[in-house]
């Protein structure tokens, strides 16, 4: 999932546009509203959404796509592709995330910092991992053609070609139950299906919450800047 160096000249220096996250957050006085680790970790993850948008720019549809299209489902879906990714690194047993090429300081995350952000939002990752079989959300080839339902998702805002995009959502749902009969037996592989349908919605719901944290959260990285559109939000 990746689409970001758009050739464009109106996107040219769009740090969306480019996959550039390589500015690295001025240190600012502030009012001491945020907690620095929340701050942070929220930064941190400009790393992973950058490494989803080389990926959706491997994807030969997804690069098939006219550029208005391609920003606005980066956009609309790169917060719920990168909770779903984290649900693969979850650890249960330590309450924390395992993150791999990461800098020795950060090899794992606690996910007591969401305590740290607004809301409830700590209370419902739990209830969303803690429901998300663990055989599934393990399972890379579940986790990448869910990843491909997410970015294909025709409601995204200013999409230009809806009817394009839901057609190649739905080859991967096709595709995601293949998979499924492929490695369960038939009611189980149908059943498993319908249940991963259904945490799609829940995770969309979810990653609503995580943007909040996003939209609360300041300084933050150039990328988030425009993904959030927050350019005109500046404190």
């Amino acid at each position: 999932m990746h689409a970001c160096e758009f050739s464009s000249s109106r996107c040219a220096n769009s740090h969306l546009a480019s996959g550039d996250v390589a500015g690295a957050v001025c240190s600012q006085d502030g009012n001491g509203d945020h907690d620095p680790m929340l701050i942070t970790i929220v930064n941190l993850t400009a790393v992973a959404i950058r490494r989803l948008i080389k990926i959706a720019k491997k994807i030969n549809a997804f690069k098939n796509m006219c550029e208005e299209d391609q920003i606005a489902l980066l956009k609309g879906g790169c917060i719920e592709m990168m909770v779903l990714r984290s649900t693969m690194t979850y650890d249960g047993q330590r309450n924390q995330w395992k993150l791999p090429h990461s800098h020795e300081q950060y090899g794992s995350i606690q996910t007591d910092v969401l305590k740290l952000a607004k809301g409830n939002i700590y209370r419902s990752h739990e209830q969303f991992i803690r429901s998300f079989d663990a055989r599934w959300r393990t399972d890379e080839h579940v986790i990448l053609i869910m990843s491909a339902i997410l970015l294909f998702t025709p409601d995204r805002a200013r999409v230009v070609h809806r009817d394009v995009i839901k057609l190649e959502q739905n080859s991967y749902y096709y595709l995601l139950r293949r998979y499924l009969e492929s490695v369960y037996p038939g009611c189980e592989a149908k059943s498993t299906f319908l249940k991963l349908i259904q945490k799609i919605l829940e995770l969309r719901k979810f990653a609503e919450e995580v943007t909040g944290v996003y939209l609360d959260v300041h300084p933050i990285e150039p990328l988030l800047m425009e993904i959030f559109d927050l350019k005109h939000h500046a404190a």
